[in-house]
């Protein structure tokens, strides 16, 4: 696929654009929902980012679960985000999902540059809510 010329398709086409959006509750679940999606029509790239990381994250945490939230930076509010939470067992979070999101970003990272997007996304993980420590 030639990303770039994609990406513009996204930015000149409203409805390819929304349709896009709206497939994006296939795979993650959605929180914020108007800070998340005002963010990605400002970044249209993340469209096919989030796209090409989703077979990433479901080969590798088959049972896991992803949502999408944004995020600012309390130091920097200019410094916003979009965090992908990577919802896992806490058999996984304790044995290598940072390791293994760490190499999934890297293997990302090209075309993170080539879609110009170092900043706009974190991976983060967490544990599924039935594997949370009660209180």
């Amino acid at each position: 696929m030639d990303y770039l010329n994609y990406v513009n398709k996204l930015e000149s086409d409203e409805g390819l654009f929304l349709n896009e959006l709206n497939e994006l509750k296939d795979n993650y679940e959605i929180k914020h929902k108007k800070e998340v999606y005002d963010f990605i029509n400002s970044n249209r790239g993340l469209i096919v980012l989030l796209k090409e990381l989703h077979p990433y994250l479901s080969s590798n945490f088959p049972n896991g679960e992803f949502s999408l939230m944004y995020s600012i930076d309390p130091e920097f509010d200019s410094l916003s985000n979009i965090v992908v939470n990577v919802k896992v067992d806490r058999y996984t979070f304790d044995n290598g999902v940072m390791k293994t999101l760490r190499n999934i970003s890297f293997e990302l990272r090209p075309l993170r540059q080539k879609l110009d997007l170092m900043v706009e996304l974190m991976l983060m993980p967490a544990l599924l809510d039935k594997d949370k420590i009660k209180r």
